[in-house]
Order: C-alpha cells, then structure tokens, then sequence
C-alpha cells in the first residue's frame, strides 16, 4: 500500500509536467483505476483505445495506395523550340558511336568529319525508347561503327546538338527519329 501510494504521487507529478490533466483528490484505491492507467498509458505513450476502420476508409485507403503505385512519375519536359531552332535545319553525315535508349529521349551520338578533316562530336535527341521501337528501331539497329545521315535543326545555344527528324541507313531505309507534339517543324508534316 505505501509502494502504491508513493507511485500515485510520481505519476501525478509526471501527468502535471506533460501537461495531463488528473486528479489530485483521487483516493489511493481509484489511482491504480482505469483513470490512472489511462494517465499512465499516455506517458509512455500507448493507449488502450484502438482507431476504429470502417468499410469506407478501408477502401479510401486502397484507393489511394493503388493511385501512388500506379501513377507515372512527372518527368520534365521542355518543347522543341525551348533548345533548338527551327530555322537551322542541318545534315550530318557520321559514324554511330553509341546510343542511348534512356528516358525521355534516347540519344545517338555520332562522329562527324568536317570540311577542314576534323573530326566532331554530335549528340542527337530522338524520341523516347518505346516511340523508336514501334517504328523499327532496335537496340542492334545503330550499332558503333555505322555509318548514317541524320537530318534535324540544330541546338539554339550553338552546342554540338541536334533534334533529330530522321535517320537515314546505309541501305537507304528511313527512320523517323522525333516525337510528334514537342512543336517541332515536322509535327505539321506529320497531321
């Protein structure tokens, strides 16, 4: 009983400090009551109240863990006339020497021989992985060391890179390289 009684007196002094609320006039017998053990669930910090879930909620919640799985992520884009210009078409003649197929856009990158015997590098965007595998392309068809013709308009800050419209083999087969929609000159060729 004087154990007891000494604990009631921790534990209000406790409740105080933690901002809870008891009363100081219970009787030795009624601290150890559902009042106290209330106090004392709530200093350590559990409570013997479980949340009720009704039928709504349940689905609620499926609802939105279903939405979060299956919701792409945003990726950001930027229109064609935000980095090339439409006004410089350009043709380059090169070697692959490798591709990309990343997201958004896939990338080609080639060697081309100047005028002067120099030889650049040039950075051609396509369109997405999956756009260029439904019009033909495959991770073996631009091998390293295969020679192509890409016509497109070049990067409007100068840089070796190119949007590229399409892609010409050394078989004569055509590919069309862009995505249809990012403002390009030949979206207009395309509707």
């Amino acid at each position: 009983m004087i154990g007891e009684n000494r604990f009631c007196k921790l534990e209000h002094i406790a409740a105080n400090r933690a901002g809870l609320r008891t009363r100081q006039s219970l009787p030795v017998r009624a601290a150890t009551s559902f009042r106290a053990a209330t106090v004392r669930e709530r200093l350590l910090g559990r409570t013997s109240r479980r949340p009720r879930i009704t039928e709504a909620g349940v689905s609620a919640l499926v609802l939105a863990t279903i939405m979060l799985l299956t919701a792409a992520p945003a990726w950001p884009h930027h229109a064609f006339a935000a980095e090339f210009d439409a006004k410089k078409p350009i043709e380059l003649h090169g070697t692959v020497t490798k591709m990309e197929w990343i997201n958004p856009h896939a990338w080609i990158y080639i060697d081309v021989t100047g005028p002067d015997g120099k030889t650049e590098s040039w950075a051609i965007e396509a369109g997405t992985p999956n756009t260029l595998f439904r019009r033909g392309f495959t991770k073996d068809s631009l091998k390293a060391g295969t020679e192509i013709v890409v016509n497109g308009y070049r990067a409007k800050d100068g840089s070796n890179r190119v949007n590229g419209k399409d892609v010409t083999f050394p078989d004569g087969r055509r590919l069309f390289l862009g995505t249809s929609g990012t403002g390009a000159p030949y979206d207009q060729e395309i509707k």
